[in-house]
């Protein structure tokens, strides 16, 4: 749990204090924000820093530009981007400082950061997916009804199914559904046990609707998660709702602006089926490691827009990277149910006809 002080209290230990550090031992804190606010020209820029108050190390630091509309909306745009940010980066300090101890010496609640560490935000391994359910199993028999860890377990095994890496599909799909229900069970208002019961229902039985309910509950109780939001955003691109997919990404960029892979893909791809190429081009094109799906994407981006020199550049660097010759329209289709797992196969026409017009039909 995240125990803020009041400003008022803070303000005057630092007035009182020689250093920040001092401030922080005074108050019995472990981090401090400090920042500063400017306003000009209807606009107003917030400069936030998060600090380790024992040491006196600057952790993060961020400025915040916006446009002043509505001063209440404004007010509520800064508080969720900086609380969902800071409780990133205060998890991020945590977990550095207890990755490297024997995991017999942990709690069930270290088992269980240390889980969210392996487990890694959608970019987890298979390695790093079986360390994470090794933490949680730790974890759930240190405290059996510890809700949040049982989430955790199930969520490797969702992922376990999602990518291929369960020896019997069915069974780790019937374990995860349970497991995650279980912790829903034990508490209903876990924002984690909710997100994840999500994903199993969506990957696990294709349950559109019950995911989506499932997904929007776990964002009410926990607003600031931008992996939520990127998830979202995923979602919503697989159920045909591209605005709202798009939104999704936006918000997780609010929440962190160095978003991952993962979910700059989803964005891509939102933007691409909405039609705003050159958007889903410039989101593409920030992506730091590419796998296939984002090489077809760029290539497809680039045939839309009428750009043929780079799209052949684009559809070589592909193939050279990519063996797998598709060389007809049911074949990508087949890939592409894999990349978005549809409710309906129209949604991927767009993808379709992009594939033909940067000539990857062989």
């Amino acid at each position: 749990d995240l125990v803020i002080y009041a400003w008022e209290s803070s303000e005057l230990a630092a007035s009182q204090a020689s250093s920040l550090p001092a401030a922080a031992r005074q108050l019995a804190v472990d981090y401090v924000v400090s920042g500063s606010v400017l306003r000009g020209d209807g606009r107003v820029r917030v400069t936030a820093k998060l600090t380790e108050g024992r040491r006196g190390r600057q952790l993060w630091a961020h400025r915040y530009d916006w446009e002043i509309c509505d001063i209440f909306a404004l007010l509520e745009d800064i508080a969720q981007c900086l609380v969902g940010m800071l409780i990133l980066r205060i998890e991020d300090d945590v977990l550095a400082r207890i990755r490297t101890k024997d995991p017999q010496d942990f709690t069930a609640y270290e088992n269980y950061l240390r889980g969210m560490h392996y487990l890694a935000n959608w970019t987890a391994g298979q390695d790093d997916v079986e360390r994470a359910r090794d933490l949680f199993d730790r974890a759930v028999r240190c405290k059996p009804d510890y809700a949040a860890a049982i989430a955790g377990l199930a969520s490797c095994y969702v992922e376990g199914v999602r990518h291929g890496w369960s020896r019997d599909r069915k069974e780790s799909g019937q374990r995860a559904l349970s497991l995650a229900r279980q912790a829903v069970a034990i508490d209903g208002d876990d924002g984690f046990a909710r997100f994840v019961l999500s994903a199993a229902y969506f990957h696990i039985e294709r349950n559109y609707d019950f995911a989506e309910a499932q997904l929007e509950t776990a964002m009410m109780l926990n607003p600031n998660n931008y992996t939520q939001y990127c998830y979202k955003a995923w979602f919503d691109t697989c159920i045909g709702k591209f605005e709202e997919s798009i939104a999704s990404g936006e918000e997780a960029r609010k929440r962190n602006p160095l978003l991952p892979d993962t979910c700059l893909s989803s964005i891509g791809f939102a933007h691409y089926l909405a039609g705003r190429y050159e958007e889903a081009l410039n989101t593409v094109n920030r992506i730091s490691v590419h796998d296939e799906s984002t090489h077809v994407l760029q290539a497809v981006c680039l045939a839309q827009l009428g750009r043929s020199e780079e799209t052949r550049r684009a559809v070589a660097r592909y193939r050279q990277a990519f063996t797998n010759i598709r060389s007809n329209s049911e074949e990508w289709m087949t890939y592409l149910r894999t990349v978005l797992p549809v409710r309906d196969n129209a949604i991927l026409a767009g993808l379709l006809d992009g594939i033909r017009k940067a000539e990857l039909l062989e």
